[in-house]
């Protein structure tokens, strides 16, 4: 018994510290009943609705951002279509839309959010963190489109063969024609936002646009409006490349959903006018799309012409279409200046080279003064033609040293397309490959390569950085490189890097750090399955006017094809 009181007093001792301690420490601070909990009065900050079904499953459809706490229904705007630029219609979703809810801390919704049919109310309790209940509604509503823009306008005048590309001041509602020609009689081509409408009516029309004269623009909802008046005049550019904030997305589209093929094709991108042309190089025919908004408007007249090789397209609007040649065979260069008109043969070659040709590179103007290369796979050579005054000259097989040798189009390590700097052949070469890695110049005298810029990163064998191209614009000279991913379902994404080459001497140190670096995007992915081919094509576009330069791109892994604008003007 002597030794229980003794635990128990021990016990009572240690019991009597600890309270002791307790009052102290709570003598200093609030009672219990005057401690607040921290409360933020914005409980509910963003809805959101996403798809559960269809090719967009998991997608955001639509989503509204709250400012105001005493509101107690919500309509979440679901858009008519779904990409907007397509006739997919969201209608037959609405009945089964996910629905997410970004709440604060310690605010809870009753009952739980999930699968709901926004065509219908939707009642829950949103109760804060002092107990304090409120009832809300969460419905949706299929909205038509509000956007009324002017994407795109030029004028023709065909007795004089004559274009004009307006540039569009959208903050101002200007529409410039950058032009010295009489505009009194030409017929006008324009886009405008997806699923809006236009007045005055172009087809078969004649305008005198020597004067100023408006068009409007009147959206999906017939609603909204803007009014453009198009003039022709001549904005001031800056003194040197693109205007450094001009940077915008054009547009980005699921290659899938264009009915592009996924696979191992010479995948390959051209332009002429306002359409780009599309070739998965797989045999199947070239699309087309209009190039400011990305819609599809068809497949190119092939005629006699075969693009498993690649297109491509000089600088005064012809269209080149090559087939992929193997030694011995005959490698036939097609040429039209018409997605509508069939392409006429332009040069026959007979390739004597002891290598397969799969793509064709071309700076200039094939009617006067140009430079075409076709590149051989499984090697370091090219065949050269120089064109003075519309006419090729002998073709020239040429070996490069200290680049080594780049893969095939049918390899999955990935080939090149070796691009002159321009017409000049001094000026040389760029080229890169998989898996090097590096983008090397090649001197045009000696044909001796330097490596310039290579990806250092830990992720650099996951990328082919096999695609690029060049053009001058405003007084520059840009690279474009594509670093297509192998594993977007990885979540390592392609990117691509934009280059200012006008001094080559900045082309140095890593791809994504060089001096030479003036943009650079990742990509987004529309794949997260095991991957085909790490394909894809970048192309640079200045305009007509000289006044925008546009940038493409397509990711064949990420079932991706987008498009970026730049401008020169000096706003």
């Amino acid at each position: 018994m002597e030794i229980n009181i003794k635990i128990v007093t021990i016990m009572k001792n240690r019991i009597f510290c600890i309270l002791a301690v307790s009052f102290a420490l709570l003598s200093g601070c609030q009672s219990p009943d005057s401690i607040e909990i921290p409360i933020d009065t914005q409980g509910l900050t963003r809805i959101t609705a996403k798809f559960t079904s269809g090719d967009y499953n998991e997608q955001i459809a639509a989503e509204i951002f709250i400012t105001d706490m005493t509101a107690d229904t919500y309509i979440i705007p679901v858009p008519w279509y779904y990409p907007e630029e397509s006739y997919n219609e969201t209608a037959p979703y609405m009945e089964a839309m996910k629905v997410e809810a970004n709440l604060a801390n310690n605010y809870s919704l009753t009952p739980s959010l999930g699968i709901l049919d926004l065509t219908k109310d939707n009642i829950f309790t949103l109760t804060s963190p002092t107990g304090e209940k409120k009832q809300i509604t969460i419905k949706g509503e299929v909205t038509k489109l509000n956007k009324s823009s002017i994407t795109f306008f030029s004028v023709e005048d065909e007795t004089k063969e004559l274009t004009v590309t307006g540039s569009i001041d959208e903050a101002n509602g200007v529409i410039s024609l950058i032009t010295v020609e009489d505009l009194s009689s030409v017929s006008v081509d324009l886009s405008v936002s997806s699923h809006a409408t236009f007045s005055p009516a172009i087809e078969g029309v004649k305008f005198d646009l020597n004067n100023p004269t408006l068009f409007t623009v009147t959206a999906h909802n017939g609603v909204d409006s803007k009014t453009y008046t198009v003039r022709k005049e001549t904005p001031e550019k800056v003194s040197y490349g693109y205007a450094k904030g001009s940077e915008k997305v054009l547009w980005k589209l699921n290659s899938g959903d264009l009915g592009i093929s996924w696979g191992r094709g010479s995948t390959s991108l051209a332009s002429i006018g306002n359409h780009l042309i599309v070739s998965a190089g797989d045999g199947s025919v070239p699309i087309y799309l209009n190039r400011t908004t990305g819609a599809k408007l068809g497949t190119i007249v092939m005629g006699s012409a075969n693009a498993s090789g690649c297109v491509t397209n000089d600088a005064n609007d012809n269209l080149l279409i090559s087939n992929a040649t193997d030694a011995g065979q005959t490698l036939n260069i097609y040429r039209t200046k018409s997605v509508r008109t069939a392409p006429t043969l332009y040069l026959s070659y007979e390739n004597t080279t002891g290598l397969a040709i799969s793509r064709i590179a071309v700076q200039g103007d094939i009617d006067g003064t140009a430079t075409i290369i076709a590149t051989c796979d499984r090697s370091s050579r090219v065949v050269r033609w120089d064109i003075s005054g519309g006419v090729a000259g002998t073709p020239q097989a040429i070996e490069f040293s200290g680049v080594g040798s780049w893969g095939a189009q049918s390899n999955d390590a990935g080939n090149t397309r070796v691009v002159p700097l321009s017409t000049n052949k001094n000026d040389g070469y760029l080229l890169s490959y998989y898996s090097a890695n590096v983008v090397y110049h090649v001197d045009g005298q000696t044909n001796a390569g330097t490596a310039k810029v290579a990806d250092g990163s830990s992720l650099s064998w996951a990328r082919n950085q096999g695609r690029l191209d060049v053009k001058e614009f405003n007084n520059a000279r840009y690279l474009v490189l594509g670093a297509m991913s192998y594993f977007p379902q990885w979540a390592i994404k392609g990117m691509i890097y934009l280059y200012d080459i006008t001094s080559l001497s900045l082309l140095t140190g890593d791809v994504s750090n060089s001096p030479a670096l003036v943009y650079t995007q990742t990509l987004d992915s529309n794949n997260a399955a095991d991957p085909i081919f790490g394909e894809g094509d970048v192309l640079l576009v200045p305009s007509s006017n000289g006044f925008y330069l546009h940038l493409y791109y397509w990711d064949n892994n990420h079932k991706i094809l987008g498009a970026y604008s730049f401008d020169c003007i000096n706003k």
